[in-house]
């Protein structure tokens, strides 16, 4: 992290353009893909706010409102839930940005660095689809679970994807396919795609956990799905398999 910035810095005072193998020249003991390359390169070399960068205690993540919480439920443990976050360290956009390519480079401690970025954000994520007939922090803990199954599976993948985009639409995919099956609400396209979305991330991740492949109880229980609607989602799944080949 020391490391862009203080290249950050060399490419902004620079009296003359630096080239591109100059600038990778200082991250030469990172062993970063050609993606990653021309990740940090394309960051290095877009403008950005200098104030923001020099005011590390104003994150570019959301911060969830004291009182607004307090409105959805009224769990004591939800609320220590809360508190815990805003105990969280504070991280800047550079510094997720490059915790997004560290993940992708297959570093593991990255995930803490982001998870603690994102708990925020879910809760503001939750706090837009709540619409009364669910439980809130059932929501939330729909986001987290999906947010941590998405980073396990991008870790090491060491290709070139928008991470902000993959973790926000898998979450929001999650939570909403929570609050469908919920509300008894008809599944559309969309929430039929989010569900067996999170059920090939479930069995992949289990898969990994376990070291061996999940039956449909433990794909149930991870994913919050029932039986009788974890079979439909499979059985569409192979459909779609077979219409594939």
């Amino acid at each position: 992290m020391e490391t862009l910035h203080e290249v950050a810095e060399i490419v902004r005072t620079s009296a003359e353009a630096m080239s591109r193998d100059e600038i990778l020249f200082y991250f030469k003991d990172m062993d970063l893909t050609k993606e990653q390359e021309n990740m940090v390169i394309e960051y290095l070399l877009t403008p950005h706010d200098e104030e923001a960068a020099e005011e590390p205690e104003e994150p570019q993540a959301v911060e969830p409102s004291k009182a607004e919480p307090q409105e959805l439920t009224d769990s004591r443990v939800f609320q220590m839930y809360m508190e815990d976050i805003e105990r969280l360290p504070s991280y800047t956009e550079d510094e997720i940005r490059m915790s997004y390519i560290n993940l992708l480079s297959g570093k593991e401690e990255a995930i803490d660095k982001i998870t603690a970025f994102w708990y925020g954000r879910i809760v503001e994520m939750a706090k837009n689809m709540f619409n009364g007939a669910v439980n809130f922090e059932d929501v939330v803990q729909e986001g987290n679970v999906a947010l941590f199954v998405k980073l396990k599976e991008l870790l090491g993948t060491k290709q070139a994807v928008d991470v902000e985009e993959e973790l926000s639409d898998s979450i929001s995919s999650a939570m909403k396919s929570y609050i469908s099956e919920i509300t008894g609400e008809e599944d559309g396209e969309e929430t039929i795609a989010g569900k067996a979305n999170l059920v090939n991330e479930a069995v992949k991740y289990l898969e990994e956990h376990n070291g061996t492949t999940p039956d449909k109880n433990e794909i149930a229980e991870f994913t919050h799905l029932t039986m009788e609607e974890l079979s439909d989602i499979m059985d569409i799944m192979k459909k779609a398999e077979k219409k594939g080949k």
